[in-house]
């Protein structure tokens, strides 16, 4: 999935070994394939003449590839945008002509590599609820691994319904709370998988909040529009509507609107769930059943300078840069630290080898 060759061979070899069984770190299999292709990749650029990452330029997908058999399209890639804005951050090209440099017993490398990772899965619920005193509350089941995803994705139901995070209460963790059918946070599922599930949600809640204030107010649904925890006659906002009356009229009129009535369509826990929180406010409630073109994946190139001591083998990390193509950034913090954590791991793994 990380190149786009015109023509490959392989050939393969199964060597069984008398070491401890292995497991996955982080993105099973992810960095033993890196390690695999990318020396590779050194190699035919060495014999074409050519330098490295160019080669891995001009081989890098975009969003028109399609990879093998029946795996069809990605949903986007921009590689050849991230490859270019990676070497003038990291000055590559001067670099590149330090690596084999020698000062006494040290030699200086510079290297790069470049990797793909797939993202996400579908079909999950989302579950929220607007209480009286005017609070979104987003429930999620997913757990939290450090990686801050348990908030982030919860932003994006906040944001599709124009909601002060200040004005939001992110639920998790406790099952007795209320918790929807949702992905494990395991094989990079979470962040497509939720912020898909709670936009849905968000669309259903937002709807029940413009028929209720079509209700109240007069006109159709259409004419209404959600933002800033109102709810607001477009040209008119003078006559808004809080979502916390709103939420008070929901349990007034039960039903869809207050989470007697549920979808047919979304999962027993998410069911039981809603059962749970049915007459505290208004409750938007939904299965992810947006379509999806393509593989999600993100991708990345690391570039690094080693300084190498032959004498003694130990070896120093001088620069390290890494640019990435992820899509919609969730937290620039919680990205750096997935950037920063994945190449300290990797950097570990290649000095064990």
């Amino acid at each position: 999935l990380a190149y786009q060759p015109e023509a490959m061979r392989f050939r393969g070899v199964a060597v069984v070994t008398n070491t401890p069984p292995k497991s996955a770190q982080r993105a099973p299999g992810g960095s033993q394939m890196s390690a695999l292709f990318e020396p590779l990749m050194d190699k035919a650029a060495r014999e074409l003449e050519i330098d490295r990452l160019e080669l891995r330029r001009i081989n890098a997908p975009d969003s028109e590839s399609r990879f093998g058999g029946n795996q069809g399209p990605v949903t986007s890639a921009y590689c050849r945008e991230m490859i270019d804005r990676g070497r003038e951050a990291f000055g590559w090209d001067e670099k590149k002509t330090w690596s084999g440099r020698r000062d006494g017993s040290k030699v200086t490398g510079v290297g790069v590599g470049f990797a793909p990772f797939f993202a996400g899965s579908t079909g999950y619920d989302g579950l929220m609820v607007i209480t009286p005193d005017g609070t979104l509350r987003i429930h999620q089941g997913i757990g939290n691994l450090g990686t801050h995803s348990v908030i982030d994705t919860a932003r994006a139901g906040a944001e599709a319904l124009g909601m002060p995070w200040d004005r939001c209460e992110v639920i998790w963790g406790d099952t007795s709370r209320g918790l929807p059918w949702s992905s494990s946070q395991s094989g990079s599922q979470t962040t497509l998988a939720h912020t898909r599930a709670n936009h849905a949600a968000a669309m259903d809640l937002k709807r029940k909040l413009q028929e209720i204030a079509a209700g109240e107010l007069g006109g159709t649904p259409d004419d209404y529009e959600v933002d800033g925890g109102r709810i607001l006659p477009r040209g008119s906002p003078s006559t808004a509507i809080d979502v916390g009356r709103a939420a008070r009229r929901a349990i007034e009129l039960g039903g869809k609107y207050d989470g007697h009535e549920l979808p047919d369509d979304i999962h027993a826990m998410t069911v039981e769930a809603a059962g749970r929180l049915a007459g505290q406010g208004v409750m938007g409630v939904a299965k992810d059943t947006y379509a999806i073109e393509g593989s999600a994946l993100s991708y990345v190139v690391g570039f690094a300078m080693v300084e190498l001591d032959h004498d003694t083998g130990h070896v120093d990390v001088k620069e390290y840069f890494v640019a990435t193509d992820c899509g919609t950034v969730m937290n620039p913090r919680g990205l750096a630290a997935q950037l920063h954590g994945g190449g300290v791991q990797g950097m570990g793994m290649a000095r064990s080898q």
